[in-house]
Order: C-alpha cells, then sequence, then structure tokens
C-alpha cells in the first residue's frame, strides 16, 4: 500500500483551476467525491435489479465493478495523502484492523 501511495502521479490529472482554489480540503473532498461516487455506481445496478426480479446477473458487471473498485481504492490512497491534517498510514491501519479482527 505505501509504494502505490507514493508512486502514484497524484496532481498529474487536476485541472490548473482546481490547483488554484485556496481551499485546503479540496483535494481530499475531491477524493471522497470519487470514492462515493464510484459506489453508488454499482449500489445502483444492485438497487435496479432489486426491483426487476432480484436477477443480480442483470445488476453486476464484472469490468464496471472492477474498475470502481480499483477507483475506490486509489482515491483513497490519494486521500490519504492528501488529508488536511497530513498523510495518514493507510498500511499501519489496516495493519493493525487485522489485528483487532485477529486475522493476523
Amino acid at each position: 500500500m505505501k509504494d502505490y501511495q507514493k508512486i502514484m502521479p497524484w496532481t498529474d490529472l487536476w485541472s490548473e483551476d482546481f490547483l488554484k482554489d485556496p481551499r485546503e480540503y479540496k483535494q481530499f473532498e475531491h477524493c471522497m467525491i470519487n470514492i462515493v461516487a464510484k459506489a453508488g455506481a454499482i449500489l445502483q445496478r444492485i438497487e435496479m435489479a432489486d426491483h426487476y426480479g432480484k436477477d443480480y446477473s442483470l445488476a453486476l458487471d464484472k469490468a464496471a465493478d472492477q474498475r470502481a473498485l480499483a477507483i475506490i481504492i486509489m482515491s483513497a490512497l490519494k486521500a490519504a495523502n492528501v488529508h488536511p491534517d497530513g498523510v495518514l498510514d493507510i498500511e499501519k491501519e489496516i495493519e493493525a484492523d487485522l489485528v483487532r479482527r485477529k486475522v493476523k
């Protein structure tokens, strides 16, 4: 996780106008919006299946879900890098959570 957190080209995708915005939390906020939007897209397909015969095979789209989950993970790593209070150690927290859950 830390390696991905360090090597991804995080600032290559921001517009000049976005980068000029003085809000300290703007990048963190944008990452969180991406996470919610991609999770929402997956949930919207599942919601449609709930109303149209419970055929989840029609709702699930492996390629779209794979892409959405990748964006969620990348956005979470980006959010950890741009948190307004400083860089968050996601890998450390995952390891601590595994210990709490007695997985490791």
